[in-house]
């Protein structure tokens, strides 16, 4: 049997399974795979039934890498060897435009970055198929014409129902500085902290931005962790924040857990398996460390409730190397199946 001999719904059930690196090289073999790859239906239909790939991205001197680790056992010598490969993602090769991009900043969700540029453009990118869609500028009274976002404007990627996809801008309109002690003011007064930020929300499928009236009352950090297409933030005074893409609403949340109330405190937000929030707690008195993860949300009328256990709980301090851990750790929980690794 030939290729040309497969019927069609045979054909894209076989493809909507093949894994994404793989289909991107399926692209250049046959125009009609080509086309169907760029298909909303169909990429729907795949990212729901293909095998899902785990790659660490990294950000340096304004290119995305690749970085895979690998872990192989050894019969002769009972020993774990492990190996790394860095892979560079070209961003200006999927672009139509000759022009060099320089990459300042990576938002993601669900395998798709969005991408930041020293020339203040706005690019959202597949890297797996290399497809990209370019961002219209806002037309809101602070944008320069032409330019799609200020640099002390920062993003979220998600979706809401049937994977709409949208992007969240906000933009801080206070200027801290170096000063803490300003910054420090507005974290512990949400009524001052509610005046800081403008939100908008651009929607894919109409390709305009429009403004939200929406309030954070708190110090929002410059990246967010995405979950089933909503974003997650610890903000700068230790809560736990959320927005839900699809009724385009921020929400407080309950942590596991009292803060310090100095601040000092390390806490860092994750995700497991792209299936839970991961949270990982350290003391600033102590320096016990605890990582918890939730193991059901529901919601409670208008809010949605998460159900917290405690996964670890381990006082650093009594082992040979005590380690104070940073907030800005992006992934310290791993699960593959029923196993699970903490990466300290």
């Amino acid at each position: 049997m030939t290729r040309d001999d497969i019927p069609p719904d045979l054909e894209e059930e076989i493809l909507s399974r093949v894994p994404a690196k793989t289909l991107s090289r399926c692209r250049s073999t046959c125009k009609r795979w080509n086309n169907l790859s760029k298909d909303e239906t169909f990429t729907k239909t795949h990212l729901d039934r293909a095998p899902k790939q785990r790659l660490v991205l990294m950000l340096n001197e304004h290119k995305v890498s690749s970085l895979r680790f690998s872990l192989q056992y050894g019969i002769d010598n009972n020993a774990y060897t492990a190996s790394s490969s860095i892979t560079e993602l070209d961003l200006n090769a999927s672009l139509a435009s000759s022009e060099k991009v320089d990459i300042l900043r990576v938002f993601h969700c669900d395998g798709l970055l969005l991408c930041t540029t020293e020339e203040d453009r706005l690019v959202v990118w597949n890297p797996c198929t290399g497809e990209t869609k370019c961002i219209e500028p806002s037309t809101n009274r602070y944008s320069k014409p032409g330019v799609s976002y200020e640099r002390h404007s920062t993003f979220a990627l998600g979706y809401g129902n049937n994977r709409s996809y949208k992007i969240l801008r906000y933009r801080n309109t206070m200027r801290f500085g170096n000063n803490s002690n300003l910054r420090r003011r507005y974290c512990n007064n949400r009524e001052l902290a509610s005046h800081c930020y403008e939100f908008e929300i651009y929607e894919f499928s109409s390709g305009t931005w429009r403004f939200l009236e929406i309030t954070a009352k708190s110090i929002m950090p410059s990246h967010g962790v995405s979950l089933k297409g909503n974003t997650y933030w610890i903000t700068w005074g230790g809560d736990l924040l959320s927005f839900d893409f699809s009724t385009e609403r921020l929400e407080r949340m309950c942590l596991p857990f009292q803060r310090d109330n100095n601040y000092s405190c390390t806490i860092a937000l994750s995700t497991a398996k792209d299936e839970q929030l991961s949270l990982l707690h350290q003391r600033s008195d102590t320096l016990k460390l605890e990582i918890w993860v939730t193991s059901v949300d529901k919601s409670d009328h208008e809010n949605t409730v998460l159900s917290w256990r405690n996964f670890l709980a381990i006082d650093v301090s009594k082992l040979s190397s005590a380690h104070r851990f940073s907030s800005s750790v992006r992934k310290f929980l791993h699960r593959r199946g029923d196993e699970s690794g903490c990466v300290l």
